[in-house]
Order: C-alpha cells, then structure tokens, then sequence
C-alpha cells in the first residue's frame, strides 16, 4: 500500500511541476514576446509596462499563450532580466527534473544501476542542447537550431529520461530486489 502512495505521489509531483513550468514559461515568453513592442520598455515604471502591455492583449480563449493570467510581478524586470530569468529558470527545472528523475529510479524503481545511465543522458543532452544554442546564438542564427535544442532542453524537463531508461531495462537488466 505504501508503495502505492509514494507512486502516486511521484506522478502527481511530475504533473505538478510540469503544469508549474508551462505557466512560468508561457508567462516569460510572452512578456519577451510584447516587450519588444513597447517603446522605451526599460525605462517604464511596472505599473507602466502592465498597462501598455495591456493594451496589446486580446480574446483569443482558444489559445492559453494569449488567454493566460500574467504573472505582474514580470514587469518589474527589463527585458536582459526577463532572458537571463527564462534561461536561469530553464537551467533550474533541468535540475528539479534530474532529481525527481533520479528519486524515481532509486525509490520506486529500485533500480540503482540506471542512475549512472540518467546522469549520462543529462550531460549528453545537455551538452547537445548548449552546442545548438551556442551555434544558434554565436554562429548561424538559424531558428532551427534554437528550435532543436529546445526540445532537447524539453526532454531534460520532464519524466522522459525515466520512461527511455526503464523500459530497456525490463528487457536487459536483472536485479533481484526489484518491486516494479
């Protein structure tokens, strides 16, 4: 029964922390989105920013990225601020998910061996995701570069690495002292 709770537990944590981001997220972007809009942005007041950026909003109930609440506490950063916060937020769920993924393996797959493999998949990954960004940023300018490493970034930010590293190892690997 215990077992149970806790693997409960750990699925509501993962949809809670993802549903967290995706607000935090969608919020950043957007205000980096309208800012760029908003003549002389940096040297407004926030309450300033919040209403020009009002301004620019419209009904689109059908589309969360325009129908969201605002997190007003954003317009009291300028728009470095706001990038530095979106990539500072990024590098900081890379590690709750790493974390929570790593919990999952331990304690509820007790699969300790699999742990060496999830710090692999982070470093690999996230060297990839810093080579696309970089070369987007430093060299090409090329949105697809972005666009990839963003989706690498997004697999790091989630309980993927878990699902890629155990259902192998159903296969593959044996341990006597495993509940799952």
């Amino acid at each position: 029964m215990r077992e149970w709770i806790l693997r409960v537990l750990v699925v509501v944590i993962f949809i809670a922390v993802g549903f967290f981001q995706e607000w935090l997220k969608v919020n950043i972007n957007w205000f980096i989105d309208h800012i760029a809009y908003v003549p002389n942005y940096n040297a407004l007041s926030p309450a300033d920013r919040l209403e020009e950026l009002a301004k620019m909003s419209y009904n689109a109930p059908y589309d969360y990225y325009y129908s969201h609440s605002t997190i007003s506490q954003l317009a009291s950063f300028t728009s470095k601020q706001l990038s530095v916060l979106k990539y500072g937020i990024a590098v900081t769920l890379i590690v709750v998910y790493f974390m929570l993924n790593r919990f999952t393996i331990q304690r509820i797959l007790r699969r300790e061996a699999l742990t060496v493999f999830l710090r692999y998949i982070y470093i690999c990954i996230a060297a990839t995701v810093a080579l696309f960004f970089g070369m987007y940023f430093f060299w090409t300018h090329e949105l697809a570069m972005y666009n990839v490493g963003r989706e690498l970034l997004g697999f790091l930010q989630s309980p993927m690495p878990v699902i890629v590293l155990y259902l192998p190892a159903l296969l593959f690997l044996k341990n006597d002292n495993t509940t799952a």
